[in-house]
């Protein structure tokens, strides 16, 4: 059981932890790219800010991009089990 009501997947309490790595790569413009991975890019797509962010931040529809190189500690993944 999460803290708060869960997504429409089911997933509990997934907005304000870190910054979420995806796999797609960041486009200015979201075009629905996003929803495809990408082997190879200059830049990848962040979602949901993190606890050191503002609140309108910590919300999945907030994007943010950084290089694949770069590392900061409020930076990560999320695991699921499916």
């Amino acid at each position: 059981m999460g803290s708060f009501t869960p997504n429409t997947f089911g997933l509990h309490d997934m907005l304000g932890n870190v910054w979420e790595w995806t796999c797609s790569e960041y486009k200015e413009s979201y075009d629905g790219s996003e929803q495809e991975c990408s082997v190879s890019a200059d830049y990848y797509s962040l979602r949901g800010g993190s606890w050191g962010t503002t609140p309108w931040n910590v919300r999945s529809a907030f994007r943010s991009n950084f290089g694949p190189d770069y590392r900061i500690f409020n930076l990560g993944f999320r695991l699921a089990q499916d």
